[in-house]
């Protein structure tokens, strides 16, 4: 039974209750600053209660243990407000030295040619989902989750709770909202607007329009943060059918039924928007844009950018980022 035709009465919902998921692969650089933007989350109240979801993968670094570290640590402290799972991985010896990379910076190009990539992200954020049912199942039903990169860059600068209070406030316009950051708009690949609504990368132009989009989506950016200069609760939501730029937050009961996936199905696209340019490939694309698609078809999905910057630039950049801090 899809989740939009469940039966919730028996259901305990918990309100403003959320899950927040990670996805883990050796990310001890950026670990410890995505966990104290949590903390962050955690303090500003903005939520009742916050179950961090992990889905970690076989690492050669040390993201296990800050993991394990941060778990004891808060559910000690935050007992009543805070509770983490680390879901770990065990592929077959086959797929075990596969990488779980992430990101979406400079050498996205490169990277989008790795065809297991995105496949095996769309597996740990599929997880990430099974736990978050599996809760409801149980009878609690988190009113949000909360999709986080845990790489170096994404998700590293400082949180701005104000605009993750403002864009909650402002949750009557959106099921899924993401957000600018100060250090630049990154995820052109995840990001689907009328005209641009195929991927990037499976265009026959795909240079050319690589600059169309970056252009076009900052002077809307521009113009829908022009108006919130005097006023952090005046400003433009940017509806748009795919976004995700590091971090983005969603209303569980609108895509609980929905799952990643590096596969394009062309059934999900408005068919008066397909490119008339578009490659014969039909795998390997961003794992955001059939997730965010198929709730758009099964549950009339509002999906929206803030122009508010969630996270602040670091003070000193590294430059050998790979996306924009």
């Amino acid at each position: 039974m899809q989740m939009n035709q469940m039966n919730v009465s028996n259901v305990e919902e918990l309100p403003g209750c959320c899950v927040i998921g990670l996805c883990v692969y050796n990310n001890e650089p950026g670990l410890p600053s995505v966990l104290s933007n949590i903390v962050k989350i955690i303090e500003s109240c903005l939520f009742e209660k916050i179950t961090v979801v992990a889905f970690y993968d076989n690492s050669s670094d040390n993201s296990y243990s800050i993991m394990e570290v941060f778990k004891k640590k808060y559910e000690s402290v935050c007992a009543n407000t805070f509770k983490m799972i680390i879901v770990v991985n065990k592929p077959n010896s086959r797929n075990r030295n596969m990488r779980m990379d992430f990101g979406g910076g400079s050498n996205a190009v490169s990277r989008v040619l790795d065809t297991g990539r995105t496949a095996r992200i769309a597996v740990a954020r599929n997880g990430i989902l099974h736990v978050i049912r599996g809760m409801h199942n149980r009878g609690f039903f988190n009113k949000y989750f909360i999709m986080m990169d845990s790489n170096e860059y994404a998700c590293v600068g400082q949180i701005n709770i104000p605009t993750l209070r403002s864009a909650l406030e402002r949750s009557d316009e959106w099921d899924s909202v993401s957000f600018n950051r100060e250090a630049g708009y990154y995820d052109y690949w995840a990001l689907s607007y009328d005209p641009y609504i195929y991927s990037i990368y499976h265009v026959v132009n795909k240079n050319e329009t690589l600059h169309n989009i970056r252009e076009d989506f900052e002077k809307k950016l521009k113009y829908a943060s022009a108006i919130s200069k005097n006023d952090n609760k005046k400003y433009d939501f940017i509806p748009v059918y795919s976004s995700y730029n590091g971090f983005a937050v969603y209303k569980t009961d609108k895509f609980l039924n929905c799952s990643y996936s590096s596969n394009i199905d062309i059934r999900l696209f408005p068919k008066n928007l397909l490119p008339k340019q578009i490659i014969n490939k039909f795998t390997n694309d961003c794992e955001h844009r059939k997730f965010h698609l198929e709730a758009i078809k099964k549950n009339k999905a509002r999906i929206v950018v803030s122009p508010l910057s969630i996270f602040y630039k670091l003070p000193i950049r590294n430059p050998g980022l790979r996306g924009p801090a």
